[in-house]
């Protein structure tokens, strides 16, 4: 065959409380699966969870043999191996004593190997934050200075054994993952000649929008994220056959298997780093194919044309067939493989596309978008979004301040506006603004975010320290922005964005009853419909704050302005809104007729 065979698994999550379907499925992949192929080397890119999760899948392996075999497991930490660990040496850190990798290498790790000739490093990338933060703060990675030289050095022993191909492992994407370095991971994995692709998991289906995000990086390697075990038992199939890296993804227990290796997807061509000629001069298709019994017949289609039957290549699960290259080359083909075994199991591949004359598909825009961004212009867009929010509602309740001011003053002429909704809303905003017990609040709140510490209490088990949106101090250890402002944007969408409109409308309310007849109080269910909106509010926000006070304890929720605090502020103001004194209302109203 004259190549290499690997799996790789992601987002493995075993679970003792939910699924213990993910056990039984693991048990099996490890002792049917993965004998049935028998790969060069297995890469299991995270992630377990708390101790007994952990001896659980240790179990798996020591039972399954792979602790004992031939068969290479490389594993390594995905960000929830990292839950609320101080230090990579902390008894917490249970990736030390129940993975295989990690009895013998606390993080990033080369493996090499020969096979049939050729060299291969693989190189596995640790990005997990060192503090390891509780949810949700531990969604990207970290890679310090001293990692960054580890990786660097495992480049260099690569080139001083004369590897053929490298291939880099992780659990985060690329762009999840932060530097202390001008250059990113992208650029880190990119200068290494030998750069075939970076596998990685970590995102799953991003909601199922993205059931195949694959992309080709700027410096030419392949980054292709796999589904995870958790929910879809997805694991991905990758050989190295004649110089070209062809893979497919797989839902286990599905058999029989076909990977077509030449001619290859024509959307996998990386061009900086293969050669693609090698498709147009060869002589034969050729196709791996498993399955749990003997396969009897591999056979091919082109262009939905008549199936051809290949051949089996000595004691290889390769199947071939004569090929002439020149008739295919112009434009886009397509080919699949149908595989038959002993039992009958049948099986057609996907539909694949391959082109000779460089004629290359496009990965879906999600894909492109989610793993060809550089992780810096994430957080800047998250910045950027957070101070969208911030600015369409201070910017508004400022100039109607300054307007009313001008107003009072006989500066300016009153607000004269036709269209009624447009009316009814900047008189709500107007009125708002000039009531300095909720103006100000409301203008300082998103500032305070940007700036002010969000939380302060035990951020990892035993150690204290402060969330801010730009970082988070815990011990003596700091520990960079990523997704906080995107975190501190949805505040604004879900909570502040509402409340204002909310106060908005109240004190409108309040100034259109000055102009109609006194009425009694409403009764409560009416008071309920009328406050509805405020109701659910609260709701939702008493909800996060029960989510946060199970993840961080009592101390960080009541130190806790983002969520505890404004909460009990969005509850005052609303009050207030409710109580405002008549002599404020009229003042405010005074530059407004009711309608």
């Amino acid at each position: 065959m004259g190549g290499w065979v690997d799996y790789g698994i992601s987002d493995i999550h075993i679970s003792i409380f939910s699924d213990q379907e993910r056990v039984f499925e693991l048990k099996k992949f490890c002792n049917v699966t993965v004998k049935k192929i028998n790969p060069s080397v297995v890469l299991a890119t995270g992630s377990k969870q708390n101790l007994q999760e952990w001896k659980k899948y240790k179990e798996v392996l020591d039972e399954s043999g792979i602790t004992t075999g031939d068969i290479p497991w490389l594993d390594i930490r995905g960000n929830h191996d990292n839950f609320n660990i101080i230090s990579i040496d902390s008894p917490e850190n249970h990736y030390l004593n129940y993975s295989i990798q990690g009895q013998k290498k606390a993080r990033s790790f080369i493996h090499q190997m020969t096979v049939r000739s050729t060299n291969y490093s693989f190189i596995a990338v640790d990005a997990c934050m060192t503090p390891g933060p509780r949810r949700p703060f531990d969604f990207f990675g970290h890679l310090d200075k001293t990692e960054i030289q580890h990786i660097t050095k495992f480049i260099e022993k690569s080139k001083q054994s004369k590897s053929d191909y490298n291939i880099w492992f992780g659990h985060f994407p690329t762009s999840c993952i932060i530097t202390d370095d001008e250059k990113d991971v992208k650029q880190i994995i990119g200068k290494d000649e030998k750069s075939v692709a970076y596998l990685c998991g970590h995102l799953h289906t991003f909601a199922g929008l993205s059931p195949n995000m694959y992309t080709i990086q700027n410096e030419g390697y392949l980054e292709i994220e796999v589904s995870d075990w958790k929910e879809h038992r997805i694991f991905r199939l990758g050989v190295i056959d004649n110089g070209l890296f062809t893979f497919v993804d797989v839902k286990h227990d599905e058999w029989p298997i076909g990977i077509i290796t030449n001619p290859k997807n024509a959307l996998y061509h990386m061009k900086k780093k293969e050669n693609i000629q090698s498709i147009v001069d060869s002589t034969h298709i050729r196709v791996l194919a498993f399955s749990l019994d003997p396969v009897v017949n591999v056979s091919i289609q082109i262009n939905n044309g008549k199936w051809i039957n290949c051949y089996k290549v000595g004691d290889d699960p390769l199947w071939v067939t004569e090929w002439n290259s020149s008739l295919y080359k112009i434009a886009t083909n397509s080919i699949r493989a149908k595989i038959i075994d002993k039992m009958g199991r049948t099986k057609e591949t996907e539909l694949q596309y391959f082109s000779l004359d460089g004629t290359q598909p496009s990965f879906s825009f999600i894909s492109t978008v989610i793993l060809n961004t550089e992780t810096k212009t994430f957080v800047l867009i998250t910045i950027i979004f957070y101070a969208f929010m911030s600015i369409i509602i201070i910017v508004p309740l400022c100039i109607c301040k300054y307007l009313h001011g001008l107003c009072q003053k006989k500066q300016r002429d009153n607000p004269r506006i036709r269209r009624k909704w447009i009316r009814s809303c900047v008189r709500k905003i107007w009125l708002l603004s000039t009531l300095d017990f909720i103006f100000y609040p409301i203008i300082i709140y998103p500032i305070y975010l940007a700036i002010g510490p969000w939380i302060a209490g035990e951020i990892i088990e035993d150690k204290y320290g402060v969330i801010y949106s730009w970082g988070i101090f815990v011990g003596h250890s700091f520990i960079p922005a990523s997704l906080s402002y995107f975190y501190g944007f949805l505040q604004l969408l879900t909570f502040y964005f509402p409340l204002v409109w909310i106060l908005a409308h109240t004190v409108d309310k309040r100034y259109q009853s000055l102009h109609k007849l006194q009425r009694k109080k409403p009764k409560i269910l009416l008071f309920i419909w009328r406050n509805l909106f405020f109701i659910i509010l609260m709701i939702f926000h008493m909800y996060l704050i029960v989510i946060l006070w199970i993840s961080y304890g009592t101390v960080a929720t009541l130190l806790c302005p983002f969520l505890t605090w404004s909460t009990l502020m969005a509850v005052i103001l609303w009050v207030y809104a409710h109580q405002v004194s008549i002599s404020y209302i009229k003042c405010a109203g005074s530059v407004w007729t009711p309608s």
